[in-house]
This record gives C-alpha cells, structure tokens and sequence, in this order.
C-alpha cells in the first residue's frame, strides 16, 4: 500500500501516522548496523525525500519521519550506552532538513517540468 495520504489541517490521518511511525521505528533500529548507519543518515532522507517528491507524499510526514528516527536513536543509545544524546537529538534535525530539501528539489524540478 503507498503512502499517498497527505497531511490534513488537522494533523495527520491515521494511515500516515501510521507509516511514519513505522517508518521511524525501522530506520532507528537499523542504525544499530554500523556498516549501514553513516549511508543511511547521509543518503537515506535524500532519496525518502525525493522519492516521496515524486510520488505525491507530503513533505511534513516524511520529514517527521527521519527526525523521530533521530529520536528513537536517541532513546535506544541512551538506554544501551548512555552516551550521544545530543549528537542523535542534531541528527534527528539535520535528516528531517535533509529529507525536506530533497522533496523541495524535486517538487521545484517537477513543476518546472509541468510549465515548460
């Protein structure tokens, strides 16, 4: 099932809410991978958003998506280690701005494409 569901005036419809969080959940747990987590905060909310661009998603969801993955990192390497709270509380910021960056690009090139 795609997430094709925007944000509505009221906050998020259950089906977003729902993706997101799981969404959210995936990604914090993935991070755990070592070999994964530098590609995947760096790459993953460029391609998510330009994706979710392309697609007809909503920025909103997708970029509260990556920054409560930030959170859940920071929540897990805060129980586990004790350690990086910060560090993860900054990441979460800088790849929900990564993934609206992204999906603003994408949605720029999309409607030029459509004037043009």
């Amino acid at each position: 099932m795609a997430m094709t569901v925007t944000a509505t005036s009221r906050g998020f419809d259950r089906v977003t809410a729902t993706w997101v969080i799981l969404g959210a959940a995936v990604i914090s747990q993935l991070a755990w991978i070592d070999p994964l987590f530098v590609p995947m905060i760096l790459i993953g909310p460029l391609v998510v958003g330009g994706v979710a661009a392309a697609r007809g998603v909503a920025r909103l969801p997708v970029a509260v998506m990556w920054f409560l993955a930030g959170i859940g990192m920071l929540i897990g390497d805060w129980v586990v280690n004790k350690e990086d709270q910060v560090f993860h509380l900054v990441l979460g910021v800088v790849m929900a701005g990564l993934s609206a960056l992204a999906h603003w690009a994408v949605s720029a090139i999309r409607s030029r494409k459509r004037r043009a």
